[in-house]
Protein backbone atom coordinates (compact mmCIF):
# COMPACT_ATOMS: atom_id res chain seq x y z
CA UNK A 1 0.00 0.00 0.00
CA UNK A 2 1.47 3.33 -0.87
CA UNK A 3 1.90 6.38 1.15
CA UNK A 4 -1.68 8.10 -0.59
CA UNK A 5 -3.58 4.74 -0.43
CA UNK A 6 -6.14 4.09 1.94
CA UNK A 7 -7.64 0.96 3.17
CA UNK A 8 -10.27 1.19 1.17
CA UNK A 9 -8.21 1.19 -1.88
CA UNK A 10 -6.18 -1.82 -1.10
CA UNK A 11 -9.49 -3.55 -0.67
CA UNK A 12 -10.76 -1.78 -3.66
CA UNK A 13 -7.64 -3.16 -5.50
CA UNK A 14 -8.51 -7.13 -4.05
CA UNK A 15 -12.10 -6.49 -5.19
CA UNK A 16 -10.79 -5.64 -9.27
CA UNK A 17 -8.69 -8.84 -8.97
CA UNK A 18 -11.74 -10.36 -8.15
CA UNK A 19 -13.58 -9.45 -11.34
CA UNK A 20 -10.81 -11.47 -13.34
CA UNK A 21 -12.61 -13.57 -15.36
CA UNK A 22 -9.45 -15.90 -15.74
CA UNK A 23 -9.89 -16.96 -12.48
CA UNK A 24 -12.13 -19.57 -10.44
CA UNK A 25 -12.45 -17.12 -7.42
CA UNK A 26 -13.18 -14.22 -9.93
CA UNK A 27 -16.08 -15.57 -11.85
CA UNK A 28 -17.59 -16.67 -8.78
CA UNK A 29 -17.42 -12.93 -7.02
CA UNK A 30 -19.08 -11.77 -10.47
CA UNK A 31 -21.57 -14.17 -10.57
CA UNK A 32 -22.79 -13.53 -6.75
CA UNK A 33 -22.08 -9.68 -6.56
CA UNK A 34 -21.59 -6.99 -8.49
CA UNK A 35 -18.39 -5.06 -8.32
CA UNK A 36 -20.16 -1.59 -7.95
CA UNK A 37 -22.32 -2.33 -5.28
CA UNK A 38 -18.82 -3.86 -3.26
CA UNK A 39 -16.98 -0.67 -4.18
CA UNK A 40 -19.49 1.49 -2.64
CA UNK A 41 -19.78 -0.58 -0.08
CA UNK A 42 -16.21 0.04 0.74
CA UNK A 43 -16.38 3.62 0.22
CA UNK A 44 -19.31 3.72 3.49
CA UNK A 45 -17.04 1.41 5.61
CA UNK A 46 -13.87 3.96 4.34
CA UNK A 47 -16.40 7.39 5.60
CA UNK A 48 -17.44 5.17 8.64
CA UNK A 49 -13.68 4.63 9.68
CA UNK A 50 -12.57 8.22 8.68
CA UNK A 51 -15.32 9.71 11.11
CA UNK A 52 -14.32 7.22 14.07
CA UNK A 53 -10.75 8.44 13.80
CA UNK A 54 -11.43 12.24 13.77
CA UNK A 55 -13.24 12.10 17.22
CA UNK A 56 -12.34 10.28 20.30
CA UNK A 57 -15.72 9.66 20.64
CA UNK A 58 -17.22 8.53 17.20
CA UNK A 59 -20.96 9.32 18.55
CA UNK A 60 -20.33 12.67 19.13
CA UNK A 61 -20.08 13.57 15.42
CA UNK A 62 -22.72 15.83 13.61
CA UNK A 63 -24.15 14.78 10.76
CA UNK A 64 -23.64 16.12 7.60
CA UNK A 65 -25.78 18.23 6.11
CA UNK A 66 -24.83 17.21 2.56
CA UNK A 67 -25.34 13.03 2.97
CA UNK A 68 -28.88 12.06 2.46
CA UNK A 69 -30.88 12.05 5.38
CA UNK A 70 -31.34 8.24 6.92
CA UNK A 71 -34.88 7.57 5.45
CA UNK A 72 -33.36 8.82 1.57
CA UNK A 73 -31.48 5.60 1.98
CA UNK A 74 -32.61 2.68 -0.35
CA UNK A 75 -30.30 -0.65 0.52
CA UNK A 76 -30.14 -2.73 -2.27
CA UNK A 77 -32.01 -5.98 -1.19
CA UNK A 78 -33.70 -6.71 2.11
CA UNK A 79 -32.29 -8.18 5.16
CA UNK A 80 -32.47 -11.72 5.64
CA UNK A 81 -35.58 -13.23 6.69
CA UNK A 82 -35.46 -14.98 10.26
CA UNK A 83 -37.00 -13.81 13.63
CA UNK A 84 -39.00 -10.64 13.75
CA UNK A 85 -39.93 -8.19 16.94
CA UNK A 86 -41.92 -4.99 16.93
CA UNK A 87 -40.83 -2.74 20.11
CA UNK A 88 -43.29 1.04 20.44
CA UNK A 89 -40.49 3.25 20.41
CA UNK A 90 -36.78 3.45 19.27
CA UNK A 91 -35.68 3.70 23.04
CA UNK A 92 -37.19 0.13 23.61
CA UNK A 93 -35.23 -1.07 21.10
CA UNK A 94 -32.40 0.32 21.34
CA UNK A 95 -32.26 -0.89 24.96
CA UNK A 96 -33.22 -4.38 23.81
CA UNK A 97 -30.20 -4.33 21.26
CA UNK A 98 -27.96 -2.91 23.86
CA UNK A 99 -28.88 -5.61 26.25
CA UNK A 100 -27.32 -8.13 23.56
CA UNK A 101 -24.42 -9.72 23.73
CA UNK A 102 -22.41 -7.91 20.72
CA UNK A 103 -20.41 -10.69 19.73
CA UNK A 104 -23.32 -13.37 20.03
CA UNK A 105 -25.63 -10.61 18.34
CA UNK A 106 -24.01 -8.24 15.18
CA UNK A 107 -25.78 -5.19 14.17
CA UNK A 108 -24.88 -5.54 10.30
CA UNK A 109 -28.05 -3.64 9.20
CA UNK A 110 -30.30 -0.84 9.29
CA UNK A 111 -33.72 0.60 7.05
CA UNK A 112 -35.14 3.43 7.61
CA UNK A 113 -38.86 3.64 5.95
CA UNK A 114 -40.42 7.07 5.16
CA UNK A 115 -43.66 5.35 2.99
CA UNK A 116 -43.86 9.14 1.47
CA UNK A 117 -40.96 9.07 -0.11
CA UNK A 118 -41.15 8.19 -3.75
CA UNK A 119 -39.12 5.19 -3.65
CA UNK A 120 -42.64 3.53 -1.82
CA UNK A 121 -44.97 4.49 -4.48
CA UNK A 122 -44.96 1.00 -6.06
CA UNK A 123 -46.00 -0.36 -2.22
CA UNK A 124 -49.46 1.68 -2.17
CA UNK A 125 -52.39 2.32 -4.26
CA UNK A 126 -53.28 5.89 -4.54
CA UNK A 127 -55.05 7.09 -2.00
CA UNK A 128 -53.86 4.81 0.93
CA UNK A 129 -52.60 6.12 4.11
CA UNK A 130 -48.34 6.27 3.77
CA UNK A 131 -47.73 8.89 7.12
CA UNK A 132 -46.09 6.43 8.77
CA UNK A 133 -42.34 5.42 8.97
CA UNK A 134 -40.72 2.54 10.65
CA UNK A 135 -36.75 2.09 11.47
CA UNK A 136 -35.17 -1.50 12.17
CA UNK A 137 -32.25 -3.29 12.63
CA UNK A 138 -31.04 -6.64 11.48
CA UNK A 139 -29.27 -8.43 13.88
CA UNK A 140 -26.97 -11.67 12.69
CA UNK A 141 -26.55 -14.35 15.25
CA UNK A 142 -23.18 -16.16 14.39
CA UNK A 143 -23.34 -18.89 16.35
CA UNK A 144 -27.00 -20.02 16.20
CA UNK A 145 -27.13 -19.35 11.93
CA UNK A 146 -30.29 -16.40 12.72
CA UNK A 147 -31.11 -13.92 12.15
CA UNK A 148 -33.57 -10.86 13.64
CA UNK A 149 -35.35 -8.16 12.68
CA UNK A 150 -35.81 -5.92 15.12
CA UNK A 151 -38.16 -2.24 14.47
CA UNK A 152 -40.10 0.15 15.76
CA UNK A 153 -42.01 3.04 14.42
CA UNK A 154 -39.85 6.53 14.59
CA UNK A 155 -40.28 10.14 13.36
CA UNK A 156 -38.11 12.41 11.63
CA UNK A 157 -37.06 14.25 14.31
CA UNK A 158 -35.65 11.47 16.02
CA UNK A 159 -32.90 11.11 13.34
CA UNK A 160 -30.23 12.39 15.25
CA UNK A 161 -30.35 10.37 18.23
CA UNK A 162 -30.34 6.98 16.01
CA UNK A 163 -26.90 8.68 14.12
CA UNK A 164 -25.62 8.64 17.30
CA UNK A 165 -26.33 5.24 18.24
CA UNK A 166 -25.80 3.85 14.91
CA UNK A 167 -22.29 5.13 14.99
CA UNK A 168 -21.77 4.85 18.60
CA UNK A 169 -19.76 1.26 20.07
CA UNK A 170 -22.69 -1.01 19.62
CA UNK A 171 -23.28 -1.05 15.93
CA UNK A 172 -20.67 0.82 13.71
CA UNK A 173 -17.84 0.68 16.54
CA UNK A 174 -18.43 -3.12 16.68
CA UNK A 175 -18.60 -3.70 13.11
CA UNK A 176 -15.18 -1.23 13.10
CA UNK A 177 -13.65 -3.56 15.42
CA UNK A 178 -13.90 -6.62 13.19
CA UNK A 179 -12.79 -5.32 9.96
CA UNK A 180 -9.67 -2.75 10.98
CA UNK A 181 -7.16 -5.40 11.36
CA UNK A 182 -7.58 -5.97 7.78
CA UNK A 183 -8.03 -2.64 6.67
CA UNK A 184 -4.67 -1.39 7.89
CA UNK A 185 -6.42 0.42 10.81
CA UNK A 186 -5.33 1.28 14.12
CA UNK A 187 -7.99 1.35 16.47
CA UNK A 188 -8.39 5.01 18.21
CA UNK A 189 -7.26 5.69 22.01
CA UNK A 190 -9.73 4.38 24.61
CA UNK A 191 -10.70 2.17 22.11
CA UNK A 192 -10.89 -1.47 24.56
CA UNK A 193 -11.70 -3.94 22.47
Amino acid sequence: MTEQSTPVDALLSWLITMDDPTSETGMAARQTVTLTRIIDRARDVQRWLDLARTSSDPAAAQIDEAAPRLWQIEHPYYGADGHSNTFDSFAELRAAVDAMDDDMNVVYRWDWHDYREPHHDDLFVDGEFRDKQRFGVFVLMPRKSQFLELHCPITHDQENEVVEWLRGPRCAGYLRTLWEPILGVRPTAGDTR
